[in-house]
């Protein structure tokens, strides 16, 4: 009993501990001597088996030792090439008629001069060659196995069970090529065996000494080949460069040279490109880097680098008398004469003008409506440059267009984003339309992420960075600090599909660029007149496009802003969209050049009202939705009339009929 009465309040105390899991005050534990914890597993019933020294012996062990390993395989392979040696030998040492001719070959004759007298075996005597053949082989595996399995059950591996088991391994495979070889000898007499075992014993020593001769013979060679590569190396490192080349590298890397802190941030990016140099040196200082290393590293642009140098920039054409206008009904007539492919003149106008939004456009529509039609046979109309880049689902960065460097072939996979936007530079005034068709089947803000930030900076500022270059390394000539430059005859181009397969476009991607939407179907017309093409340089264009935006008669009055900015006031206030500086901007750069290429103010302002603000709307199904599109359509018939403002309307009408 009172042993009891002195255990209850203990366990009534633990057990108040554990449900209120209150911890121990830090006074108790520092001024009174610390309460043992009680120990769950002393309570349960002690394992007769278990003893301190087995536990330690567990907790050396190595559980994870492979059972084969590289080595293994090595030594396995070995044997299996001295297996085949062996019955080859056997083959030339036979002195019977059906041999591989016995008294001539080379082996035969390194057999009798070691003192050999010709046997001949028999069949049962090749059997036993080849039950020894297979044995060696069998033998070689299972001392290995064995050797990795005493190593996993943490037991030494010589001490004495591992050593009888390699014994009786040693003579099971004994035994079992050559008694059960002997077994099958008939008649079993001394006149039969000895021959037997003399043969087999000659065949081995044959075999023996050809092998190792072999071996030592390989390796010599290897061992020379890798001294001489070594040598050549070594001699390629240290040649001298010239004063000259030397000089002017060295000025002009030094430049290119990107900064400390970016250069810190990608050091480990760094050194699989400086890998790939082939400096025995490291890479430390520019003239450890030679020239001939980016033609290596970058095959696609240094051929570019050769194929312009010396290549004087030529006087750029410019068609007389040729106006905006005059440029969009000439391609009009020339895709539907040449091409049979129908356009109305305000998509054109739009497709025209957009160059002074954004270098940026998307065409979207239905499948067939000829989304990737336009720009292709407008390079070809004024002699430009197409350059389809199909979008890939796992496109997720930059690295899509303009390739990565490859660490296990030490050079950079070249895109034919990259290559055609190296080559741009070269050409200023040719156009190149980069077409990324289906660009919704990714998200475009992953890949294209880069560009769409890049192109909102001024033009001089319209870099993104390829690739941190080690230091020393000497890039291509317009690859400065591992960054390519986008010029400004460079434009993109994406087509989008609108199904389910697709994703949907983000507001920012739309916000910066030019949006068409190809849904409906142009009426075929004739054309009569001849037509052909218009060679047009990236700068008349540019300038063409640049005067109608200075031309006061193309440019809004403040009649024509005011009445535009009550419309987009409204829609801003009542449905909370983004309406800022960007939109203002790409407005009063558009409409002129609008207008330069024929059109009209209001049409203009139909397609910025329609793609850059009435656009956000949708997935828009509140209760004030309707009233407020309503009250959008009335405002416009009030300031504009009934018949202006299509796009708009129709947007209005699709939006209200989802409701």
């Amino acid at each position: 009993m009172p042993e009891e009465e002195k255990k209850q309040p203990e366990r009534k105390t633990r057990q108040d501990r554990l449900k209120e899991k209150e911890p121990r005050p830090k006074e108790k534990t520092e001024n009174a001597p610390k309460e043992e914890k009680p120990d769950f597993r002393e309570a349960k019933t002690p394992d007769p088996l278990m003893n301190p020294h087995r536990k330690d012996k567990r907790k050396k062990a190595v559980p994870d030792v492979p059972l084969r390993t590289l080595g293994n395989y090595f030594a396995l392979g070995l044997a299996r090439l001295y297996s085949f040696l062996l019955i080859f030998v056997g083959l030339c040492l036979d002195g019977s008629k059906n041999s591989l001719r016995g008294q001539d070959n080379l082996f035969y004759l390194l057999a009798t001069s070691l003192g050999r007298r010709e046997r001949v075996p028999g069949v049962t005597g090749m059997v036993v060659l080849a039950l020894v053949a297979c044995y060696i082989s069998l033998l070689t595996f299972a001392l290995g196995y064995e050797y990795r399995f005493f190593k996993r059950k943490n037991k030494k591996p010589f001490s004495l069970l591992p050593l009888a088991v390699y014994f009786l391994s040693v003579f099971l495979c004994l035994f079992l090529s050559i008694g059960i070889g002997i077994l099958f000898q008939s008649p079993r007499t001394k006149e039969n065996i000895v021959p037997l075992l003399t043969f087999i014993g000659n065949s081995i020593a044959v075999s023996l000494l050809v092998y190792c001769f072999l071996a030592l013979l390989i390796g010599a060679i290897l061992l020379s080949v890798i001294a001489l590569f070594k040598l050549v190396t070594k001699k390629k490192v240290a040649e001298p460069i010239d004063d000259e080349v030397k000089d002017n590298d060295v000025s002009s890397d030094r430049k290119k040279l990107p900064s400390d802190k970016e250069e810190g941030k990608d050091a480990a990016k760094e050194g699989s490109l400086a890998s790939a140099l082939g400096g025995v040196g490291g890479v430390g200082s520019i003239e450890d880097a030679p020239v001939k290393d980016r033609e290596r590293v970058f095959p696609g642009l240094s051929r570019i680098d050769k194929r312009y140098s010396g290549v004087k920039k030529h006087d750029s054409h410019v068609v007389p008398h040729l106006t905006l206008s005059d440029l969009v009904v000439q391609f009009r007539n020339y895709l539907a004469k040449e091409e049979k492919l129908y356009y109305s003149l305000n998509d054109l106008r739009t497709f025209v003008s957009g160059r002074c939004v954004s270098h940026f456009s998307i065409l979207q529509g239905r499948s067939g409506t000829g989304k990737s039609s336009l720009p292709r046979y407008f390079c070809k109309f004024i002699g430009g440059e197409v350059v389809f880049l199909p979008v890939q689902a796992t496109w997720r960065d930059k690295s899509s267009l303009l390739g990565y460097f490859n660490d296990f072939s030490k050079t950079y996979n070249e895109t034919d984003c990259l290559l055609k936007l190296y080559e741009a530079n070269y050409n200023p005034d040719k156009i190149y339309r980069f077409v990324l068709d289906e660009r919704n089947i990714s998200r475009v803000e992953y890949y294209f992420a880069d560009f769409l930030s890049t192109l909102e900076y001024p033009s001089d500022q319209w870099k993104i960075r390829v690739y941190q270059l080690p230091y020393g390394f000497n890039p291509p000539l317009r690859l400065a600090e591992g960054k390519i430059k986008i010029s400004k005859n460079a434009y993109f181009v994406g087509t989008a599909n609108q199904d389910e397969s697709t994703f949907a476009i983000a507001d920012k991607v739309y916000d910066r660029s030019v949006t068409m939407d190809f849904n409906g179907r142009n009426d075929p017309f004739a054309v009569e007149e001849e037509v052909k093409t218009l060679p047009l340089t990236n700068t008349q264009l540019v300038s063409l496009l640049a005067d109608a935006v200075k031309n006061p008669d193309y440019r809004l009055s403040s009649e024509d802003r005011k009445k535009f900015d009550s419309v987009a006031n409204y829609i801003a206030d009542s449905f909370s969209v983004a309406y800022g500086n960007r939109i203002l901007n790409q407005r009063e750069n558009f409409v002129p050049a609008f207008v330069g290429c024929g059109g009209k103010k209001e049409d203009a302002l139909d397609y910025v009202l329609s793609e850059k603000i009435v656009r956000k709307l949708q997935g828009r199904f509140e209760d004030y939705v309707r009233p407020s599109l309503e009250e959008v359509d009335q405002m416009l018939t009030n300031l504009y009339g009934s018949k202006e403002f299509p796009l708009t309307r129709r947007r209005i009408k699709e939006r209200i009929k989802k409701l």
